[in-house]
């Protein structure tokens, strides 16, 4: 007996974490064209700075060009980037409330490289969002 207790309680200690997981981290991200407009712009803004772009500044600019945010990030965006130690840098833009009416929380991943001139360009885009009418997190647009 104390050992059927024992498995029901590990096997639903799992299912927790199992969901848990499953709510709070994306594991696919669909893959996103890339917008020519937003890559002129982020190589015009660098070709008129003096200092050079971040990964992660570049990825904002990029990511945001032509939207509502695109003067001033709002706060609650959180930007981390990691270096995939090829020249390339990934920088992840995670919305945690999103002002959308079908979107409520959304990741995105830029993927940077340096090109001839030294100036990063985005390379590739990715995004997965929680929607309106969607369990935890996906790909497919919302209802």
């Amino acid at each position: 007996m104390k050992l059927l207790r024992w498995v029901v309680s590990l096997v639903a200690a799992l299912a927790i974490i199992a969901f848990t997981l499953w709510w709070h981290v994306p594991f696919s991200y669909a893959g996103a064209k890339l917008d020519p407009g937003a890559l002129g712009a982020v190589a015009w803004a660098q070709s008129r700075s003096d200092h050079p772009l971040s990964p992660e500044e570049c990825a904002l600019k990029y990511h945001y060009h032509g939207t509502d945010y695109e003067k001033e990030i709002p706060k609650r965006i959180e930007v981390s980037s990691k270096d995939l130690g090829d020249g390339t840098w990934r920088v992840r833009i995670h919305d945690p409330i999103s002002e959308d009416d079908s979107i409520f929380e959304s990741v995105s991943r830029i993927y940077l490289e340096k090109n001839p001139e030294g100036r990063w360009q985005p390379v590739k885009a990715e995004h997965v969002h929680k929607a309106r009418g969607r369990f935890g997190w996906t790909t497919k647009p919302g209802n």
